[in-house]
């Protein structure tokens, strides 16, 4: 579909936190810190979770491909992105005309959420399709869902219905109705993203030990990291290696 939207004149807009960045804290927030200050120390992610990646956004893309005339942000905006995503996405919102978006982008208290799907409705209103390629629900999507509502509901009115999508098992999808769950959640995702903020402004990293919270609910990507800063506080001998 053509968006009829100049590229050039779209202001960028700024943002500290991503939807990613806080489900990072929630776990751990040395999570979140490292990510935002020492991203290079990462471990690249193995075979089976880049395998598992592509199976969702392959199961995304279906999904995608039921909404006519769609109009891929990312595809448009390509590099720019992350700057320009939130302009784009309000320059369609002000159209006002029905609209199938596909990672549209909400910002709001320094906080950037990327939507799969964001179906505009005629009269302003919009509904939001989060694609998950799981046979059951699990409370990290609720959580991430939740992260999503919050930032789109606070920045822009009308957020009519916030949709789960997984697989229903015979090669079809399955659309559950979350909203009230995720209008519950809305205190503490405010609280949580406010206190990540404070965190993120600190001169040295959260003192977290490892523990459980390194495998739950993802496999953290600062693990090795953590590890050999383990093994140089037991053996200082070590503390000059550049890892």
């Amino acid at each position: 579909m053509n968006h009829n939207i100049n590229l050039r004149n779209l202001i960028p807009s700024f943002y500290t936190l991503s939807k990613t960045k806080v489900v990072n804290g929630i776990q751990c927030e040395k999570y979140l810190y490292l990510s935002v200050h020492k991203p290079k120390y990462k471990t690249p992610p193995d075979e089976l979770t880049v395998q598992k990646f592509k199976k969702g956004r392959s199961f995304e893309a279906i999904f995608k491909e039921s909404f006519s005339n769609g109009i891929a942000v990312n595809e448009i905006l390509k590099k720019d992105l992350f700057s320009q995503g939130v302009a784009f996405t309000n320059e369609i919102f002000n159209q006002n005309r029905a609209n199938n978006l596909f990672e549209a982008c909400f910002l709001y208290n320094k906080t950037l959420v990327m939507t799969d799907v964001c179906q505009i409705q005629e009269d302003g209103s919009y509904i939001i399709y989060e694609v998950k390629n799981s046979v059951e629900e699990k409370e990290v999507f609720i959580q991430d869902m939740a992260i999503q509502y919050y930032v789109c509901s606070h920045s822009r009115k009308g957020l009519a219905q916030f949709n789960l999508v997984l697989p229903d098992g015979n090669g079809g999808f399955k659309i559950i109705d979350k909203t009230e769950t995720l209008k519950a959640f809305i205190p503490n995702v405010e609280q949580q993203i406010i206190e990540f903020l404070k965190i993120l402004k600190q001169e040295e990293e959260p003192s977290i030990e490892m523990g459980a919270q390194c495998f739950q609910p993802y496999k953290c990507e600062f693990i090795e990291y953590c590890t050999k800063e383990n093994t140089q506080k037991a053996n200082p001998i070590f503390k000059e290696i550049d890892f």
